[in-house]
């Protein structure tokens, strides 16, 4: 028997959601440590969320759904937006703030 999200425990929705954030914090976190390949890492996270789909399939007790793909890639954009627009630099700025701090205590 092949389970869908919607049949496994948990609150009814909360799947989509879980796969929205996920992937918005992997873009988020990775957009910063590939500042200059984001538009690469985003192709990249949208085909590993359509290979983690096609490969339930081959699970015996899963299905993949084109709605989690959809979930996936519209938290790759919210994660592309942070990174893009909200905290472009947010290592290198954690980094100099380290700095100034250690800095001061010499």
């Amino acid at each position: 028997q092949r389970y869908t999200a919607m049949q496994l425990p948990g609150p009814q929705g909360t799947d989509k959601v879980s796969h929205l954030l996920s992937f918005a914090w992997l873009m988020c976190w990775f957009g910063q440590v590939v500042e200059r390949q984001r538009l690469r890492l985003a192709v990249a996270l949208i085909a590993y969320g359509a290979l983690i789909e096609f490969l339930q399939y081959f699970s015996g007790y899963r299905m993949g759904e084109l709605a989690d793909l959809y979930a996936d890639i519209s938290g790759i954009l919210i994660g592309w937006g942070v990174v893009q627009f909200l905290l472009p630099n947010l290592f290198s700025a954690l980094a100099a703030i380290n700095a100034s701090r250690e800095n001061t205590h010499l």
